[in-house]
């Protein structure tokens, strides 16, 4: 047998040939002459010695043995395609799947746009997203489910078996829509913000600031609908306001003996033993990029 002599191209001639019943339909669709198709099919048949085609005037069929290897020649070039996807996602860094997490804030901040640069870089990647607080992402990463967590917290993990590091600080003020009663006051006390509800996540604490949050919101998307709509004061990040703050439909307020928390940090953790994919890299390097901007920005 001449296995040389069996190609993925010559198996594809087969599958065209059976697709379609006829060599002048198979040859016109493929692109090739008549002859040049025949001389395809046959030089199969000689390599195996035997007989893949039955020829009458009705047409062309294959054999119990040619359909039997037409099956599997359909399964090998499939793989084969695969094979060629996942070689050109790989050389374009886009090699997937890809599975992360991140808290609610780094969420709302980062999400979309890390989504947007994936699909536009390859629409067929695959990508799961989590979306839950640090110690539930830890769980995930434990679980093998996730690459890698993105968070914020005082402090990053001190399990033996992660690997963290500090991407940035995420800036926490107190924020209230534009016509709130307080935004245009230079200068305010803690006094001046108790006739108002204070809104808050679960994901941050109050810290310094002297007052307890009437409302805990963990959907940073609800909380600052809320915010907008009504004359509620906001504990977040200007991050998650960017667009408003510029536009000038909500305001920062200025307090005295308020900082904001150093120890608001962003962190990424991963397994100390796995190796992050090509598409996890370009996450990562998409985030510290858009966090580069957007405290220049701000």
């Amino acid at each position: 047998m001449k296995r040389m002599d069996v190609t993925l191209r010559k198996l594809e001639h087969a599958l065209a040939l059976q697709a379609y019943g006829s060599f002048s339909r198979a040859a016109e669709e493929l692109g090739l002459t008549q002859p040049s198709l025949s001389r395809s099919i046959s030089s199969l048949e000689d390599a195996w010695g035997v007989p893949i085609f039955e020829r009458s005037r009705s047409g062309v069929r294959p054999t119990r043995i040619g359909a039997e290897m037409l099956q599997q020649a359909e399964q090998l070039i499939g793989l084969a395609r695969t094979l060629d996807r996942n070689m050109q996602l790989r050389a374009d860094a886009m090699a997937g799947p890809v599975a992360f997490g991140m808290s609610g804030l780094m969420s709302t901040v980062f999400m979309p746009g890390i989504l947007t640069f994936l699909s536009q870089r390859s629409p067929d990647l695959q990508i799961s997203t989590r979306i839950e607080p640090q110690s539930t992402l830890l769980d995930h990463l434990r679980n093998d489910e996730i690459e890698f967590a993105i968070y914020v917290e005082a402090a990053a993990t001190e399990d033996p078996a992660f690997a963290s590091e500090e991407i940035g600080e995420m800036p926490i003020d107190l924020f209230v829509r534009s016509g709130h009663a307080l935004a245009k006051a230079r200068k305010l006390a803690w006094g001046d913000l108790r006739p108002y509800p204070i809104v808050c996540s679960s994901y941050l604490q109050m810290g310094q600031v002297d007052l307890t949050p009437t409302i805990i919101c963990d959907n940073f998307s609800v909380a600052k609908d809320f915010m907008l709509e009504s004359d509620a004061i906001w504990l977040s990040s200007r991050f998650v306001l960017q667009g408003e703050l510029e536009s000038g439909i909500a305001r920062q307020l200025t307090l005295e003996g308020f900082a904001r928390r150093p120890n608001a940090n962003i962190w990424l953790t991963s397994p100390v033993n796995r190796r992050r994919s090509p598409a996890g890299e370009l996450v990562i390097e998409y985030l510290r990029k858009a966090y580069a901007e957007m405290t220049s920005r701000s």
